[in-house]
């Protein structure tokens, strides 16, 4: 958090573009320690029984974050420049640091090495995990990553509308945290054997009534829904697989979360270009229908 302080406070003040990129580049690499720590922590301090419950709620954290953090800063930034915006994530963090200090238990270290937990990356479940996890990312960022595009080419929603259904979108998704942790809790494996076949019939239906507003609108709520439960597989699915590393498997989550992302923006990319952006839905089913073979390579296979 002192690091997202400082740079964040040095990056409103300098002029060199070089300089204000470093700035921004290494609270990015941060960004994905400071979540994985939070993961792991959440689930530790809690009963076994509710580590699921607890990690949802990191998740939630997160997801909230960025709903209500964008919208906030992009009117900082729109009425006030960039300069406040970036003063904005300096008092945002400082506050969390500082509450950090006085709430946050005084944990011991674990004596394992971080190169012991390296070593669970050889396993055949834990690599049949990683792809799960891009895969599943992958499906989702495919449909999702050119939402906007989509939405304004196919179903004639614009501005203030478009950011409001957007907004739906991500509240809807901190629900489907919430949802997702319970059926992991509840009924696991179903859960994740069945997300990627629901997700596929959703974008099925999403290209069919792409050209009507409120249809698309309300599914445009089950896809928030699903994109939070889908986070909270794509994190069980990596712990579960090295339940003696969570420090190491949460960030593996979170790193091969964004190769995901990359992979389906890259592919959303590539089906806009060569077919036209009401084919990225059905490009998605086919990068979920990878990822369900992979979900029963190892359900079968290593049966977790």
């Amino acid at each position: 958090m002192a690091v997202f302080t400082v740079f964040s406070t040095v990056g409103a003040f300098v002029t060199d573009f070089n300089i204000a990129l470093i700035c921004r580049i290494i609270p990015a690499i941060f960004h994905p320690i400071y979540c994985g720590l939070a993961l792991t922590v959440a689930a530790e301090i809690v009963e076994p029984e509710r580590a699921q419950d607890a990690v949802s709620k990191v998740i939630m954290g997160v997801s909230a974050g960025m709903i209500v953090g964008v919208p906030i800063t992009t009117f900082v930034a729109s009425n006030f420049g960039y300069q406040f915006a970036m003063l904005w994530f300096s008092l945002v963090t400082f506050i969390a640091l500082i509450a950090t200090v006085i709430f946050f238990p005084s944990l011991p270290g674990k004596e394992q090495s971080y190169g012991g937990q390296v070593k669970v990356a050889t396993t055949g479940v834990f690599i049949v995990s990683v792809l799960g996890v891009i895969f599943l990312n992958g499906g989702m960022y495919t449909a999702y990553s050119y939402i906007s595009e989509f939405l304004n080419a196919l179903t004639n929603i614009f501005g203030t509308e478009l950011s409001i259904v957007l907004f739906i979108y991500g509240v809807a998704s901190i629900v489907g945290n919430w949802l997702g942790a319970k059926l992991l809790n509840t009924k696991t494996k179903l859960t994740v054997l069945t997300f990627p076949v629901i997700f596929s019939i959703l974008m099925v239906a999403i290209f069919v009534v792409s050209g009507l507003k409120i249809p698309v609108v309300a599914l445009m709520i089950v896809w928030g829904l699903l994109a939070g439960i889908g986070n909270d597989i794509a994190q069980y699915w990596m712990v579960s697989a090295a339940p003696e590393a969570p420090e190491f498997a949460n960030g593996i989550f979170l790193s091969m979360g964004n190769v995901g992302v990359t992979l389906g923006t890259t592919i959303a990319g590539a089906v806009v270009l060569g077919m036209g952006v009401q084919y990225v839905m059905l490009a998605a089913i086919v990068v979920m229908i990878v990822d369900l073979a992979l979900i029963f390579l190892r359900t079968n296979r290593y049966n977790i």
